[in-house]
């Protein structure tokens, strides 16, 4: 199972520029929000905010489930997490990163931009259409 956390801070969310060599193993999308594998007895709560202490080194609070989803490009069985941030400076240096190159703070009304493709529950959580009015 996969976890991913939709970070955000104040107008901003939480993204992930992949390695080069990451982005066909990603369905050709070369940002991302971070995430990961659920390990031996972990939640998924527990999973995402791993994930997100190693891909991205700041610590966070999980506040809702979203929603979950057969990914339609790379077939994986995803589960959105709402996550808020609470302290820690971006950086994916972590030994654990292999996936995300480059850790960007992106205003809301820049989101799809770079990622055209926001699940439709996640934008719906997000209020995304309200950002754009």
């Amino acid at each position: 199972m996969t976890v991913v956390g939709i970070v955000t801070k104040e107008n901003k969310i939480l993204i992930g520029k992949l390695f080069e060599n990451k982005v066909s193993e990603f369905g050709g999308i070369q940002y991302v929000f971070p995430g990961g594998k659920v390990e031996g007895n972990e939640t998924p709560e527990q999973a995402v905010a791993r994930e997100i202490k190693e891909e991205a080194g700041v610590e966070v609070k999980v506040t809702a489930k979203i929603a979950s989803r057969i990914h339609p490009k790379t077939s994986q069985e995803i589960h959105y997490f709402h996550c808020e941030y609470l302290s820690g400076k971006l950086d994916p240096s972590n030994k654990d990163n292999d996936d995300i190159e480059e850790l960007l703070w992106v205003d809301l009304t820049e989101l799809e931009k770079y990622v055209p493709t926001v699940f439709a529950p996640v934008r719906l959580f997000l209020k995304l259409s309200e950002v754009e009015e």
